[in-house]
């Protein structure tokens, strides 16, 4: 939900590191990534909430963000050079029954507001390995059975993995269709929070966390059964930045 408007003191708009999923007190990726990887001073707009869905995005863009700030005004100085629109939410969805594509489908048709806004900067973030957290390899969440863990770990991850595959083709069609248009070609950008997560829980001790945190519910990897700890999101806070400079230098 909107809060108080950032600035260069508090550029999350409330005092850091804001309210996360993270350890009390500790900073999730968007802390990171401003205070550590940016090139540059960042004002947050965030109208994420813990626990949303693709639904609630749409939620957050129609009722939050275009009242407040559809259009740049003073108020919220916005252009379409300055701003990056972020979309990073799933892992919700897939907790429930459904079809992804009907999911993804809605996702997109409201960054098609966002577009008609005046938004040119879109980055859109994959979910992690959450087959590999221990909602799914110790408790029985996502239809995760115990009578047949494994089976039924491998079918929530070729869930997780669905999702990945249908953000990537809906990214690229979204890409496409405005290809064409008259207005300035938009810059959209996908990137894998899944990679930087598989990289973390293949190789634990070549990221400075001990092997059996890989699995273990409240160590220095998962703070819980399904969110990791604010080292995690440093890292991937790290990845981001280090793409999106590269991205800015070419």
């Amino acid at each position: 939900m909107p809060g108080p408007e950032p600035s260069d003191e508090e550029p999350l708009g409330l005092p850091f590191p804001g309210i996360t999923t993270c350890e009390p007190g500790r900073a999730n990726w968007i802390g990171h990534l401003i205070t550590e990887y940016s090139l540059s001073p960042l004002l947050v707009y965030n109208y994420a909430m813990s626990g949303a869905t693709a639904s609630d995005v749409r939620t957050q863009i129609e009722t939050f963000f275009l009242p407040r700030a559809g259009a740049p005004s003073r108020k919220v100085p916005w252009t379409a050079e300055n701003s990056l629109f972020i979309t990073w939410v799933g892992i919700n969805d897939l907790a429930y029954p459904g079809e992804i594509r009907s999911v993804m489908t809605q996702l997109f048709t409201v960054q098609e507001r966002l577009y008609d806004a005046g938004a040119r900067n879109f980055m859109f973030i994959d979910i992690p390995p959450i087959d590999r957290s221990p909602a799914c390899t110790k408790l029985t969440m996502f239809d995760v059975d115990d009578d047949d863990r494994e089976a039924t770990i491998n079918a929530a991850k070729e869930r997780f993995i669905g999702w990945n595959i249908a953000l990537d083709q809906f990214t690229r069609r979204f890409a496409s269709s405005k290809a064409s248009k008259k207005a300035p070609p938009p810059t959209i950008l996908y990137h894998s929070a899944h990679k930087t997560m598989t990289n973390i829980l293949d190789d634990p001790s070549d990221h400075c966390f001990n092997t059996e945190d890989v699995s273990k519910l409240e160590g220095e990897i998962w703070t819980d059964h399904i969110h990791v700890t604010s080292r995690v999101h440093d890292f991937i806070a790290k990845d981001i930045g280090t793409f999106l400079s590269g991205i800015a230098r070419s």
